[in-house]
């Protein structure tokens, strides 16, 4: 487990095959790869397995974790998910493109900037971090932050911090070698195995941007904190919108949300958005740097769709498929979390295998986006494999990089939206190599909890010439 879950994950499954059980924390574990059993856990049997796998170790006594949407158990997440969902339709993402536009042109001019200065040796994580951060804090919450202009702004030191947990840490080895030792300290001397000073930090400044709220209501071109706190009048349909409705919450009931479960979600919102978008437009300028090719292919789609439009619309994404393919196959390459999992709340069988009630059960992402038979030599970053045809011949359930089933990832279509628009901007304009010195050089990872580079990556940005 010290080399991350990827690996252990991928081994495991070629030693037990389709699933295999452990132990982990001191609880019964269910590791499974079979796309038949996946299904009827996390979708069709859905009622059964209705929660994630949080530890209180992880959340400690933070109230502002605990009134997350992806931390809600039961009837209260059915609740907060059926209020927050219409927040995430096309229709109120397109708003945001304009939003998007505007940090994503300030990024441009830093990219100039970086060529002039330093030959276009770019950090890609420190430059898709500040505009990620800059487009969520607008869209989210009407801020403009305008970090990558302001480098030192203490936002993101203390988001990367929340990350920054590692996994072999001495906290985390005690929790996973001594768990009743562990939980009995917890409750014995109220100690948080795993707490984290940033949480008073954002809830402080969100704290501040809600009460504000509160008094002066956005009327004009509502951001997610404003759709949250207007939420439950809401009438937009969704109910026929498969991805985001599901008939688990069609027992929901809409609900007013209080000032904590509005911080909560802006919280939420803020970090989660931040990090895995940037991590996932680093690793895509990488495999775009190592494969010219591929490359090439989307700018041109890129010009032939839009040219030197000034603005890119929604209806102008849709018309460039191959981008959607490349995101794709990198989230397949770099998943943002190596595993997903539900927690079993009633004995049940799925696939013959009796499972009792407080199993913990993973869906092993990264080791079935490596599987060679749903895709074919798995090392190799090809785009096609996300081609419509492609698609069609393969389950979906082995596609799984914000999850599957009711409780996936409220937020996919913001980001997805997000990264195609950045890329469209980005490829047009300029061009991704591999520095020099790092040619020749493998991407380390780090699986321990996020999926990350081990070390910095870098590329070399030119302007391209029209």
């Amino acid at each position: 487990m010290q080399r991350g879950f990827a690996e252990f994950d991928i081994n495991n499954m070629k030693k037990f095959g389709r699933f295999y059980g452990a132990s982990f924390m001191g609880f019964p574990e269910l590791n499974v790869c079979d796309m038949d059993m996946l299904r009827q856990i996390f979708i069709e049997d859905f009622a059964a397995f209705p929660n994630r796998v949080i530890s209180d170790f992880f959340i400690g006594n933070q109230t502002i974790r605990k009134n997350m949407v992806n931390v809600m158990t039961d009837q209260h997440w059915k609740d907060l998910r059926r209020t927050i969902t219409p927040a995430f339709t096309p229709r109120r993402l397109e708003k945001m493109l304009p939003i998007m536009e505007r940090c994503i042109r300030t990024a441009e001019r830093i990219i100039d900037d970086c060529i002039s200065r330093s030959n276009g040796l770019l950090d890609t994580k420190k430059f898709f971090s500040n505009l990620t951060m800059d487009i969520i804090a607008q869209c989210a919450f009407g801020v403009e932050l305008s970090i990558q202009e302001h480098q030192d702004s203490l936002i993101p030191y203390h988001a990367n911090k929340i990350f920054n947990l590692s996994f072999v840490g001495f906290r985390i080895m005690f929790l996973v070698l001594f768990p009743n030792i562990a939980r009995l300290a917890e409750k014995i001397f109220k100690f948080q195995l795993i707490g984290n000073s940033c949480d008073a930090f954002f809830e402080d400044i969100l704290r501040k941007i809600v009460e504000e709220r509160r008094k002066c209501p956005r009327e004009k071109d509502p951001d997610f904190l404003q759709l949250l706190m207007d939420s439950k009048e809401d009438t937009e349909v969704i109910d026929r919108d498969e991805e985001l409705m599901h008939d688990a919450l069609a027992s929901g009931k809409k609900i007013a949300l209080t000032d904590m479960e509005l911080i909560a979600q802006g919280y939420l919102f803020l970090v989660t958005g931040y990090e895995t978008t940037a991590n996932t437009l680093q690793f895509i300028s990488y495999c775009l740097a190592s494969n010219p090719q591929v490359q090439e292919i989307a700018h041109a789609q890129v010009m032939d769709t839009v040219g030197h439009k000034k603005s890119i619309g929604y209806a102008d994404l849709m018309k460039m498929p191959y981008l959607e393919q490349v995101m794709n196959e990198t989230l397949r390459m770099y998943p943002p979390v190596p595993r997903n999992d539900r927690k079993c709340e009633s004995d049940i069988t799925v696939g013959g295998v009796k499972i009792e009630k407080g199993t913990f059960v993973y869906l092993p992402t990264y080791a079935i986006h490596y599987n060679e038979h749903f895709y074919p030599n798995p090392e190799k970053f090809d785009p096609e494999r996300f081609s419509r045809s492609e698609k069609a011949n393969r389950d979906p359930v082995a596609f799984a990089p914000f999850g599957i089933g009711p409780r996936n990832c409220i937020g996919l279509r913001l980001a997805q939206m997000e990264i195609r628009l950045i890329l469209a901007h980005l490829l047009r304009s300029f061009k991704f190599s591999v520095p020099e010195e790092f040619q020749g050089k493998l991407l380390e990872l780090d699986t321990r909890g996020m999926t990350r580079p081990k070390t910095p990556v870098f590329v070399t940005v030119s302007r391209r010439n029209h």
